[in-house]
């Protein structure tokens, strides 16, 4: 599987920022992933976070990663409806999220994408 690593902190943490790459990239390599695309984000504000996502989703859009991998949902977005508008967007373009989380820790994007999708029709 290819995967687009996005790897983001908050703050302005180099070292921080680098580590959660190099741990991704560890993890892709144990699971037997090629790495095709690195996105990283350093002391973000929504601006520029903004900007790294839609970047992944013209990086979808040529075909460059199966899935987009990182440590969990909140490094996309901790807003609901932001992370679900890019998870949405990604199940589109047959692309998914994956976390490097164990299994128990981390939801599937594209399960909360259709449980939540799912909600909203009966409340309809």
């Amino acid at each position: 599987m290819k995967v687009c690593i996005y790897a983001r902190v908050g703050n302005n943490d180099q070292t921080a920022l680098d580590a959660q790459v190099e741990m991704l990239k560890d993890y892709a390599s144990a699971k037997g992933y090629a790495v095709t695309a690195v996105v990283s984000v350093l002391g973000t504000s929504g601006l520029q976070n903004g900007q790294s996502l839609k970047s992944i989703i013209e990086m979808a859009n040529e075909d460059i990663f199966d899935a987009v991998l990182a440590v969990k949902s909140s490094r996309f977005s901790r807003d609901l409806m932001t992370y679900m508008d890019f998870a949405g967007k990604l199940k589109e373009r047959g692309k998914t999220i994956c976390y490097a989380l164990p299994d128990h820790e981390a939801a599937d994007s594209v399960a909360v994408f259709d449980l939540i999708h799912s909600l909203e029709q009966l409340a309809t």
